[in-house]
């Protein structure tokens, strides 16, 4: 019998910690089958190793992750797939890093996709006061992409399921 691949019409990059298996079980619960999820996992080393008990993320390795050139590659080489858009999804250097940072990091991104839209998962969270006009636009659009590509995976699933 017939098994799907996982290669669906729907199709939704996710850019994560190597360490963070959250991003992709949360999409995938969200998406429905007719929605495919593809990470790309950014080694990124988040604990200092010279702790033994107790361990403390290490601030300037969360600050750090967002810094060229390991998130853009890794960008870069998710975008080879024929994906719809692509979640940036590490809260932490939003949070430490802020808006206008974010801001340059989805241009940065967006300019080695080929043109798929890169949404940054915090961005609207950390910029409060900060959040520009331009700001929401970005977020807007990206978020557009990959909320509109899951409710259509999601209604040709119901589509099919119903045929």
């Amino acid at each position: 019998m017939w098994q799907p691949d996982g290669w669906a019409r729907t199709r939704i990059g996710v850019l994560t910690p190597q360490v963070d298996l959250n991003p992709e079980s949360e999409f995938r619960a969200l998406a429905g089958a007719a929605v495919s999820i593809h990470a790309a996992r950014v080694a990124q080393k988040t604990y200092d190793p010279r702790e033994t008990t107790d361990r403390k993320i290490a601030i300037d390795r969360v600050r750090a992750f967002a810094d060229p050139p390991q998130v853009d590659d890794a960008a870069e080489s998710l975008a080879t797939a024929s994906l719809h858009a692509i979640a940036y999804c590490f809260t932490s250097s939003s949070y430490m890093r802020g808006p206008t940072d974010d801001a340059a990091l989805k241009s940065r991104l967006e300019a080695r996709t080929r043109g798929i839209p890169v949404v940054i998962a915090a961005m609207a969270a950390v910029a409060g006061p900060a959040w520009e006009p331009e700001h929401e636009r970005a977020w807007s659009e990206a978020f557009a992409v990959v909320a509109g590509a899951m409710l259509d995976g999601a209604r040709t699933e119901d589509l099919e399921a119903a045929a």
